[in-house]
């Protein structure tokens, strides 16, 4: 990464951090994911009211038209399945468990991104998979749970108001209590259920790097997230139009990468087969060109054709990798700032996770103690002791004959003058 600014020019390499192959892994890991499960509950859903086609290889199906380019129109198909409230009680748990799927999803995914990220921008080091890995199962709970509570609010807050309604149908006496409890109760809880959708929305990409950066559980997770908005409003503006800015113009030529691909690949092959196309392309009618299997001529070129397809739908999902990939490594520099601006933190500080349970400490191997060292015999020292000691013995006996000598001389002296 390049030195770090610690200001609104770090956004500007932000698209380098996203190209990294592990973050582009993950978010084409929750690329075809998030597909996996929204042709699911197409099919789970069927045709339904909202006009989802349950086939899974029929043309106007949701996994078709995503595979033959059609994303954008296909998405159409389920932007209902986005709204609990558009239909009645067996939409809105079909719309609550296709939220929570998606969450596990994209919170796995997302999580690694933003711990990678952290660490790259914070400390200017090349992460591991593994690092983000370890995070991400150390604080599961908090990943999945941050985006889930402004949900479990707006569900406890619409179950107040749908209870009202339950009694509003209670023949006489039910439409006056309705009626009034409705700008006592259902009018404030209207107010929360849109201030908590409108601000989950808006700050969803702060809420996982807020876990990754410091740490946090589900509760301060997503309140750090409204607390950064709301403290530093401009300056989150203005970050977040840069942000998406940049996303918006990498992201295409990402996709202008992958257009390319898809079409050098069947034009290349498609001329070579003299004559034969290899599979209906039709470009030029939005941003992907349309690419259908061919339906007539042998059966192997039936399936080279659907090979096509598979391929082409692949190379895309990578280009969408690369926007997921983007959107949390975008967002957990904006983090980064904001935490630099509302709670006054260096973005030098960052969580560190502390050892697994059950994990016991690398214990360091001691050198084996030195041996001891000998004492080299010095022969001509210990022959100068001796000769020492051997003087000393002749001293002391020439000097024991001299001092019985004196001492007799003193008795007779004494004798003497007795």
């Amino acid at each position: 990464m390049k030195e770090r600014k610690g200001d609104w020019r770090d956004l500007l390499g932000t698209h380098s951090l996203a190209v990294d192959a592990k973050k582009l892994w993950l978010g084409f890991i929750a690329t075809v994911a998030t597909v996996a499960v929204l042709v699911i509950m197409a099919m789970v859903y069927g045709h339904g009211s909202i006009g989802l086609r349950g086939e899974v290889w029929h043309q106007e199906g949701l996994l078709f038209s995503m595979m033959s380019g059609r994303g954008l129109a296909s998405l159409r198909m389920v932007l209902p399945l986005f709204n609990p409230f558009h239909g009645g009680i067996l939409h809105l748990a079909l719309s609550a468990l296709l939220y929570i799927l998606l969450l596990a999803i994209w919170t796995s995914c997302g999580g690694i991104i933003t711990r990678l990220t952290a660490l790259q921008y914070a400390r200017d080091d090349i992460p591991t998979l593994q690092d983000g890995k370890k995070m991400v199962r150390a604080k599961r709970k908090a990943y999945l749970f941050a985006p889930l509570t402004p949900l479990f609010g707006i569900f406890l807050f619409a179950l107040g108001s749908v209870v009202i309604g339950l009694i509003g149908s209670i023949p006489v006496i039910g439409p006056w209590i309705m009626g009034i409890s409705l700008p006592i109760f259902i009018l404030p809880a209207t107010v929360v259920i849109v201030f908590i959708a409108v601000l989950g929305v808006l700050t969803f990409g702060l809420m996982l790097p807020t876990i990754s950066i410091g740490g946090k559980d589900a509760f301060e997770g997503w309140s750090s997230s409204y607390s950064y908005l709301l403290w530093g409003f401009n300056r989150f503006v203005s970050y977040t139009f840069l942000a998406l800015l940049i996303g918006v113009l990498t992201t295409a030529a990402m996709f202008g990468l992958a257009e390319l691909f898809v079409y050098t690949m069947v034009r290349t092959v498609s001329i070579g087969l003299l004559g034969t196309s290899l599979v209906g392309y039709v470009g030029g009618s939005g941003v992907a060109a349309d690419i259908f299997p061919v339906t007539g001529g042998p059966v192997g070129l039936w399936f080279a054709s659907w090979m096509c397809l598979v391929i082409a739908f692949l190379a895309r999902c990578v280009a969408a990798g690369y926007a997921f990939s983007y959107f949390f490594t975008a967002n957990t520099v904006i983090c980064f700032l904001l935490r630099k601006h509302v709670d006054r933190i260096d973005i030098d500080e960052i969580y560190e996770e502390e050892p697994e349970e059950g994990a016991l400490p690398e214990e360091k191997e001691e050198a084996p103690p030195a041996p001891p060292i000998e004492e080299e015999e010095e022969p001509e020292k210990e022959e100068a002791a001796e000769e020492e000691e051997a003087a000393e013995e002749e001293e002391k006996s020439e000097e024991e004959p001299a001092a019985e000598k004196a001492q007799e001389e003193e008795e007779e002296e004494e004798k003497e003058q007795q």
